[in-house]
Order: structure tokens, then C-alpha cells, then sequence
């Protein structure tokens, strides 16, 4: 058995072996975590009202709602055109 691994061909083929199950398991691990993130996020309808709140409250200014509101917007519509 141990004459198997002693040759070049064979330690390269057991090393892509181990790199490919690697691989493997890194995108498991990604697709797996990536996955949860998107039902995390609140809708941008929620995310807007929560801008307001904090306009009417003072902790922004006009100028900053508009911006935020442009923004948030865009994704409002992109949201519409999905569902």
C-alpha cells in the first residue's frame, strides 16, 4: 500500500483527490450560509417606513430621506415587478 502513494502520478491524483472534496465542502458551506441571508432582509417597504419614522424623529434630514427614499425605491419597484 504504501508503495502506491510513493509514486509521483498517484500523490498528485490523491492530492487533486483531497483538493476536490475540499472544494466541495467550501461551496456547501457558502451556498449554505448565502442562502439564510436572503430571508433575513426586510422588505423595502418596511425598510422605508422605518426611514420615515426616523425623519419624522429628527435623525435625519430631508436631504438624507430623499436619497434614501431614491434608493429604496428602486428596489420597491424591482420587489413590484417580482411578485
Amino acid at each position: 500500500m504504501s508503495d502506491l502513494f510513493a509514486t509521483p502520478t498517484a500523490q498528485t491524483v490523491f492530492s487533486l483527490l483531497i483538493l476536490c472534496v475540499l472544494i466541495a465542502i467550501g461551496i456547501w458551506l457558502v451556498s449554505r450560509f448565502r442562502g439564510g441571508a436572503d430571508e433575513d432582509r426586510e422588505p423595502a417597504s418596511e425598510v422605508l417606513s422605518n426611514f420615515e419614522e426616523m425623519l419624522r424623529e429628527g435623525d435625519i434630514s430631508p436631504a438624507e430621506f430623499r436619497t434614501i427614499e431614491a434608493v429604496v425605491g428602486d428596489k420597491l419597484n424591482s420587489e413590484a415587478k417580482d411578485s
